[in-house]
């Protein structure tokens, strides 16, 4: 064989695999800007509900959701510096008052389709290959979300009590602090 084929094959198989890298990486960065996006929304929306449902068992869930977000919030905006993401914006500001707004007129819908939502989208989380460096961070956002999962599925049987109790739980045993950043 001709040496300049046999180089040009090896730069093309070089070249293959650096843009599948690169397409993981992309992927990685654009499923991390959805999860800081919807962990932006969340703590908007579930602060605003625990203080609309004040001193009853489903304004402790929402506390205790809005204590979640508040308490894994630095972890989440130390990966958006590290890839330079800038989660927020008014389309999601907009977003946040239409979900409140929804929220407090039909809470048992809004409960079930979040219910719905957070499972499926703990799939999506799941399903996800980020990059080595990231897997204890990407492990850490899916046990958060199946935790919230399973919250909801509380919450839209209205058990409120329970479903405070599932992210009371993570919040106790989750070890964010010790993840690699």
């Amino acid at each position: 064989m001709n040496k300049g084929v046999i180089t040009a094959a090896v730069l093309l198989l070089l070249q293959a695999f650096g843009a599948t890298a690169a397409d993981g990486d992309a992927a990685y960065r654009q499923a991390l800007l959805k999860e800081l996006n919807n962990r932006k929304l969340a703590g908007v929306v579930v602060s605003a509900l625990a203080e609309a449902h004040r001193g009853t068992p489903q304004g402790e869930f929402w506390l205790a959701y809005s204590q979640l977000e508040a308490e894994q919030w630095p972890l989440y905006e130390a990966q958006a510096e590290l890839h330079e993401l800038s989660p927020g914006g008014v389309f999601l500001s907009l977003k946040a008052q239409a979900s409140i707004l929804f929220a407090r007129l039909l809470p048992e819908t809004f409960i079930g389709m979040l219910s719905q939502a957070t499972q499926a989208y703990a799939a999506e989380l799941a399903a996800l290959d980020p990059p080595a460096t990231q897997r204890a961070f990407w492990d850490y956002v899916i046990a958060q979300e199946r935790a919230q999962a399973e919250a909801f599925q509380h919450a839209a049987q209205q058990d409120y009590p329970a479903a405070r109790s599932v992210l009371v739980g993570f919040m106790e045993n989750a070890s964010s602090a010790s993840l690699d950043r």
